[in-house]
């Protein structure tokens, strides 16, 4: 494949991490500023829902005492007050801190059921933490007509409270001479918002990690598919080669080879030129005929088991004319071996080529090959035996040879066997292939046995 054609297959994955780099970066920012953002709008908004809480607070505490001032009410103006401050003193709109509170305009206490000590005292000039004039402050906004004031004041549910922000609301009920207020505290706004801010946090984190595992998975699947691409391509490109360089060079040798066995009577039978250029015409023929199968994206392999052998065989006879061949398939083969996967196939035919090389190559004093191919409802059984010198298989040089037919046969499940011996003659190498990996045709295939 050329180095413009990787460089191209580069780019998809490279676009695609750099996109997700991008949307990564994206997130992490919103992850970093939304939640403060939603907090500031949800604050805002939440605020607002309190002050009309406080203001629905304050409307009830006066409906309450409002019998006690209106026309026609016996009571003197002093007797109001104080039966205005026991009823308020009391009343609550939740169990812990959902009380009132009242001062005279000049800032002495009138009621609070918390602070009783202060009653009757001018609290005009406390201070909170921060130095903040409360009462006249409360005094000062209840007079204007906003009523709301933020200030420190300890929380009375809680013990030994040294004092947290408070919201307060305050009118002038000027039937009565005083300021009415009540206030919510602002930690429990605070324990509102960080709550919504977590909950958004872990939302946006648990996306973050969705975001991460789809890509994740994304770049497996284009990774595959860049590998894909890239065998294509790297295919198409020796395809193009085969077709204009190689395929045109063996249609010459084979048409030159012709033309000489056309004219034979050049050719000197005594020296065995003639049968020398037939074998090799048939040998070209057969590699021009797969090299035109794998140029139009055919499988040249794509035949019968049994087929495979024999032209594994045939191509073995005509190198070693010396050994005869004697292939005997089952006859109770059927459909299972039709039905057998492409790569166990592959594989049978691999050993069987292999076998027959180490034979032709390295094995002495060969006169015969006998190949068995049997079936039974579990496995397929191959078993390759020849006459020659014996050896000892666990002292054999085991390289490419038989190293390699074991490891091909492991790997779609099978097994290996070689038996021989120095002191005997032949040897034999016998390969079992399980029909089916499927765990129910297996079971089912045991049943049988038994």
């Amino acid at each position: 494949m050329k180095l413009r054609d990787k460089d191209l297959l580069a780019i998809g994955p490279l676009v695609m991490i750099l996109t997700i780099l991008a949307v990564g970066l994206v997130v992490f920012y919103q992850a970093y500023t939304l939640p403060q953002q939603m907090r500031e709008k949800i604050k805002e908004d939440y605020l607002e829902a309190k002050k009309n809480d406080l203001r629905g607070h304050i409307k009830m505490a006066t409906k309450a005492i409002m019998h006690l001032y209106k026309p026609g009410s016996i009571l003197t103006n002093d007797e109001a007050k104080e039966e205005a401050k026991k009823i308020l003193t009391n009343l609550r709109y939740s169990e812990e801190d959902g009380y009132f509170f009242g001062f005279q305009l000049d800032g002495t206490a009138v009621f609070h059921p918390f602070l009783r000590d202060w009653i009757g005292q001018n609290k005009w000039d406390y201070q909170d933490q921060n130095g903040k004039f409360v009462i006249r402050d409360l005094i000062k906004a209840a007079r204007e007509g906003d009523g709301f004031e933020e200030y420190i004041f300890r929380k009375p549910s809680v013990v030994d409270d040294e004092g947290r922000s408070k919201l307060a609301y305050v009118v002038v009920l000027p039937e009565l001479d005083f300021v009415l207020g009540t206030g919510t505290y602002q930690d429990d706004i605070d324990s509102f918002l960080n709550g919504i801010e977590v909950a958004v946090s872990n939302y946006i984190r648990n996306s973050m990690a969705w975001i991460a595992l789809i890509a994740f998975l994304g770049l497996l699947i284009l990774s595959f598919a860049q590998r894909r691409i890239g065998e294509i391509v790297a295919l198409s490109d020796i395809t193009t080669k085969l077709h204009d360089n190689v395929k045109q060079e063996s249609a010459f040798i084979i048409r030159e080879i012709g033309n000489k066995l056309e004219n034979s009577n050049e050719l000197s039978d005594v020296s065995g030129d003639l049968y020398l250029l037939k074998k090799i015409d048939a040998s070209a023929q057969r590699s021009l005929k797969w090299m035109r199968a794998f140029i139009a994206g055919e499988d040249p392999n794509n035949l019968a088991l049994v087929d495979r052998l024999n032209e594994v065989i045939e191509c073995f006879k005509e190198r070693e004319e010396n050994i005869a061949v004697n292939f005997s398939p089952s006859n109770e083969l059927g459909t299972q071996l039709n039905n057998l996967s492409e790569t166990k196939k592959s594989v049978l035919t691999e050993i069987a080529t292999e076998a027959l090389n180490n034979i032709g190559a390295h094995v002495k004093g060969v006169t015969l090959v006998a190949i068995q191919l049997q079936v039974n409802v579990c496995n397929v059984i191959l078993s390759i035996q020849n006459d020659g010198a014996g050896f000892e298989p666990g002292n054999a040089q085991r390289g490419t040879g038989l190293n390699t037919m074991e490891k091909n046969i492991k790997k779609i499940g099978g097994t290996f066997h070689v038996a021989s011996s120095p002191s005997k003659e032949g040897a034999t190498i016998t390969v079992t292939v399980p029909l089916s990996h499927n765990i129910g045709s297996y079971l089912l295939c045991l049943m049988k046995r038994q």
